[in-house]
């Protein structure tokens, strides 16, 4: 399946400072292999925070489907 991948900020470095990638990952991957794609490791990679689709966070459990538009969060804090 294709899968359309958006970074912003610094969180761009995981994507070689590119804002856009475009990847095939097999039927059946989860928001786990797109981490695994990128050598992300969630809850110790810096600058990863969380993954968006469709406007609403998601778990990286979460299976992703063809023609999915996701946006790689980097850690957000403040008040």
């Amino acid at each position: 399946m294709k899968i359309k991948i958006l970074f912003n900020g610094p969180v761009r470095q995981l994507n070689g400072w590119k804002n856009v990638a475009n990847i095939e990952l097999p039927d059946g991957s989860t928001g786990n292999d797109l981490c695994d794609y990128f050598n992300i490791i969630p809850g110790k990679t810096r600058l990863y925070g969380f993954l968006i689709r469709d406007g609403k966070k998601i778990k990286e459990e979460e299976e992703l489907h063809d023609g999915d538009t996701i946006k790689v969060n980097g850690k957000t804090s403040g008040g």
